[in-house]
């Protein structure tokens, strides 16, 4: 029988709760710094603009642009530019709100998994100073939004709700109360007739009046999921989807947690409901831009596609994916004990895998498993496979495909430290000893966290995340009508920075189309800029603009940290 005792249906007690909010407001002083002080990763600066094009008007079906990634977050920064005007931090605001609100579920979701608000406070704690969390916040990526969704719908298909029972539900099990009282009485007197009797007639009322699952719901054994709740799963598992498709990944998780939480399978029709409900608004918007479904197909094209890793890829990439693993927590203490986490419920899967191969019989804890050891084991398992998914297919190793395991790292770290904590109180002596190994991992967290929010990391968000595109575009915003700007590499930010300045952006694929262009058009005063970045990468450009009797002066003023702007002349 499933066991439904991590389905809470009281509520968390007041100190649980302060816990939650206190937490909240430390997520939110943690991450309030980057909403002014970053700039623009290319990425983010793409997603603005289009925004930008919603937001005015120019464009609000993005007819002119080529979108690869499901519509909601830009639609979603498209309402705050009305109300904040043309500023950086307008299309940050969808996932600052949305990395605030995603510690506080969280919370929830641990405590209707587990039941224990330690557990969910500190889960919300190492998620709220995870260094990685807070530099992804303020950002104008679709990762931070799509977790936030994605947490969101393992809350709500993780609850449940006991069904008030009926007068007649309540008279029926009262009947059928009496009945088996009155035959095992009759059973304990030897008394054979009278079982006989008192049994046949507590058969009867018992098939004509209730079927299993309704005397299960009587007797309080067997959560009823409401249909308004399962088909909210549904609806943010598809605003899931309606922020970034990666949201398939999460499929299997979302089903496991559904399994464990005893849904069945009109439970499940349900919430199939509430996700075609939003997935085809999606649909249906690609379907009037562009007249086919083309977003899946756009978004395979602008990385490559899907395929396996070649060998001579696999050892590099696994080495890449731990340099960026790092930078969830960034100390080797807590990365370690967040390695301990996962790996402990692999090992129990382990043993019993080989306990059932080679003795053809499981542990005996394996039949008395809780079902908080399984939401361990799921956790994990789902974590592995994540990682070996991202590993052995040739994707890019970017950092935000890890953004999204941050609170289930979060989850499986509370759990051991709470598990820990109980046994070492339990062992006589050890106490002082936790107390300095919490101090000090306290303090590490805080260090991190706060190097985090300062922008310290090479991942997320940053300062100089623009290469100081910022810089550039100041320096142009006055220049005259009809100016310039020859580019190859940062049209992304050029497209959003100088949005409604004079200055036209013209994009050259090769260095010999420069020089065609600058020779057809060089007799007028039209002032001509060209942006080169300062890795190396510029001199075929150099050496042709130079050979065809033009020269490149720098503009001192309007240095980037790694790109350098040239008037033409």
């Amino acid at each position: 029988m499933t066991n439904y005792t991590f389905l809470r249906t009281r509520r968390m007690s007041w100190r649980g709760k302060i816990g939650l909010i206190g937490v909240g407001w430390l997520t939110a002083v943690f991450r309030f710094h980057g909403l002014f002080a970053n700039r623009f990763h290319a990425d983010e600066a793409l997603f603005a603009t289009w925004a930008r094009l919603i937001a005015v008007w120019r464009d609000p079906l993005l007819l002119t642009q080529a979108v690869d990634k499901p519509p909601l977050l830009f639609y979603l920064q498209a309402l705050f530019y009305p109300l904040q005007g043309p500023v950086a931090w307008a299309a940050r605001l969808p996932n600052f709100i949305a990395s605030i609100l995603l510690v506080p579920l969280l919370g929830m979701l641990v405590w209707r998994w587990y039941g224990d608000e330690k557990t969910a406070v500190l889960a919300a704690f190492f998620l709220a100073l995870s260094p990685f969390a807070i530099q992804f916040s303020a950002t104008a990526f679709t990762d931070p939004l799509l977790v936030m969704w994605l947490v969101a719908a393992l809350v709500v298909a993780s609850s449940s709700r006991i069904k008030p029972q009926s007068n007649k539900q309540r008279q029926v099990f009262e009947i059928n109360k009496r009945n088996w009282l009155s035959w095992h009485h009759a059973y304990a007197r030897k008394d054979i007739l009278q079982t006989f009797v008192v049994g046949k007639r507590y058969l009867r009322s018992f098939v004509h009046s209730l079927n299993p699952a309704q005397l299960a719901q009587c007797a309080g054994r067997c959560p009823t999921f409401t249909e308004g709740r399962l088909a909210l799963a549904g609806v943010l598992f598809g605003l899931a989807l309606a922020t970034k498709y990666q949201a398939w990944l999460f499929l299997p998780l979302l089903v496991g947690a559904a399994w464990l939480a005893g849904w069945r399978w009109r439970d499940g029709l349900r919430f199939v409901g509430g996700l075609l409900a939003v997935f085809s608004m999606v649909l249906l918007w690609d379907f009037v831009r562009t007249g086919q479904f083309s977003l899946w197909g756009a978004q395979m094209g602008s990385f490559g596609g899907i395929r396996l890793s070649w060998s001579w890829e696999i050892w590099p990439r696994l080495h890449a994916w731990a340099q960026m693993w790092r930078w969830l927590w960034v100390s080797p203490m807590v990365m370690g004990f967040m390695a301990v986490a996962v790996g402990w419920p692999l090992v129990c899967i382990l043993c019993a895998m080989f306990r059932k191969l080679c003795f053809n019989r499981l542990p005996l804890a394996a039949h008395r498993a809780r079902i908080t050891d399984l939401l361990d084991q799921m956790l994990a398992l789902f974590i592995f496979g994540y990682a070996l998914v991202h590993w052995l297919l040739a994707v890019p190793v970017w950092d935000r495909y890890l953004l999204a395991l941050a609170p289930l790292l979060a989850i499986l770290g509370a759990r051991l430290m709470v598990n820990g904590s109980l046994f070492i109180v339990k062992t006589p002596g050890r106490r002082s000893g936790a107390w300095l190994v919490g101090g000090v991992l306290l303090l590490v967290l805080l260090t991190a966290a706060w190097q985090g929010r300062n922008g310290r990391f090479p991942v997320g968000g940053g300062s100089g995340a623009d290469g100081g595109a910022a810089e550039i575009a100041a320096y142009l915003y006055d220049a005259p009508y009809g100016t310039v700007l020859y580019d190859h590499w940062f049209s992304w930010q050029w497209n959003y920075y100088l949005f409604d300045r004079g200055v036209y952006v013209n994009w050259v694929p090769q260095p010999a189309m420069l020089v065609e262009d600058l020779t057809v058009f060089s007799g007028d005063d039209t002032l001509r800029f060209i942006v080169l970045p300062d890795d190396g990468s510029e001199r075929p450009f150099m050496r042709e603009v130079e050979a065809a009797g033009f020269s490149l002066t720098p503009i001192p003023e309007a240095g980037g940290a790694r790109m350098v702007l040239y008037q033409i002349e």
